[in-house]
């Protein structure tokens, strides 16, 4: 697995680019930035979940076993991060009307293309022959369980989704109070899990979500401290790569810990973004087609190991990287027809609505 470590650093460092002294890259957490970064890690979470259908006794796996327990969940923070600071961006341009939009656009529309995938993984269970109960199907369709597919980060990113559009109505369209709120409202959410003994993974890195949100109303001060100098982003940024290296020996299962652990690996991020741009065809597809890749890799891989193909790990994992980008295409390509076919319906009968009633209100 390691070889496929140093394949992913040789695609990492192709096309970086570097800030001059006293310079610093102002798309540090643009979109085109963002994508690339979050290329990566999609990657690092295909290695993630193929590793699971594989056993390691080779030499140079001890290093991708090392690598791979003490990332842990760090694999999605910036999927979390950024996505709270996406759609804290897109209130502060839109306001009120993005964030009526929150439930179809973003909730329902998540929803139903995750349970366009759970149906695929469905089907490919009962060909393959894995029997589930109803009631795990059923679960399965909002996220609860699983039928074979990745489903607790899905789950959590429907969950923050009402929890913003809540923490909105709650406080009139106030962004720091709704931020406020929203904060609360992950810490009972994250309790709650604790409550009910979900596994540690389903909810560590949650609140990296309402935190990129802060960091979004944040952000100006925040670039004024790290852009005054080199002297002071290398004083930042290693303060933090201190703190986040000291926490590593302690962050396990303690959920305060592991998320301000998390929280500074995204600082190093957001910090080393200032100064180092990535970028290229390859983390810039993977970036693009982040909920794809995520939900269908499992697919492959259910049905080459019951094949046997895992007990041949390298052609299980390349096999598995090529189908997965191919279903990703196709699965991307369907669910765009069927949202404009969705969405511009309903865009046209708001409209004639709107007409009506104004030519109701004329008269």
């Amino acid at each position: 697995m390691v070889i496929f470590l140093i394949i992913l650093i040789c695609i990492v460092t192709s096309g970086l680019k570097a800030a001059g002294n006293g310079e610093f890259f102002n798309d540090y957490i643009s979109k085109s930035q963002t994508v690339a970064i979050n290329g990566v890690f999609t990657v690092l979470v295909i290695f993630r979940h193929a590793s699971g259908y594989l056993s390691f006794d080779g030499p140079l796996d001890n290093a991708f076993i090392t690598f791979d327990r003490f990332m842990s969940q760090l694999i999605v923070v910036t999927f979390l991060f950024y996505s709270g600071f996406g759609m804290m961006e897109s209130v502060k341009k839109k306001g009120k009307r993005y964030i009526l939009t929150i439930p179809t656009r973003r909730f329902l529309k998540v929803l139903y293309h995750f349970d366009l995938a759970v149906v695929l993984y469905l089907v490919t269970n009962i060909i393959i022959g894995n029997p589930y109960s109803p009631k795990e199907i059923f679960l399965a369709f909002v996220g609860w369980t699983s039928i074979g597919n990745s489903n607790w980060y899905i789950f959590v990113i429907l969950i923050m989704y009402i929890l913003v559009f809540v923490s909105f109505l709650c406080t009139g369209g106030n962004k720091y109070a709704a931020v406020t709120v929203m904060c609360v409202l992950s810490v009972l959410f994250i309790m709650l899990n604790e409550k009910v003994n979900r596994p540690f993974y389903c909810y560590n890195t949650a609140f990296l979500f309402p935190l990129g949100m802060l960091f979004s109303l944040l952000k100006a001060p925040y670039e004024r401290l790290m852009r005054k100098n080199d002297a002071v982003w290398f004083f930042m940024t290693g303060l933090t790569a201190i703190s986040f290296a000291a926490l590593s020996f302690v962050r396990v299962k303690e959920i305060v810990l592991y998320t301000l652990w998390a929280f500074l690996f995204m600082m190093i991020i957001l910090a080393v973004s200032m100064k180092i741009k990535v970028g290229n065809g390859i983390l810039n597809w993977f970036g693009s087609h982040v909920f794809s890749v995520y939900i269908l890799q499992r697919l492959p891989m259910m049905v080459l190991q019951k094949l046997g193909v895992d007990e041949h790990r390298y052609a299980f994992i390349i096999i598995s990287f090529i189908v997965t980008v191919v279903l990703a295409v196709l699965f991307d390509f369907a669910v765009e027809k069927l949202d404009r076919l969705i969405y511009s319906k309903k865009s046209k009968t708001r409209r004639k609505k709107q007409v009506k009633a104004s030519s109701v209100a004329e008269e």
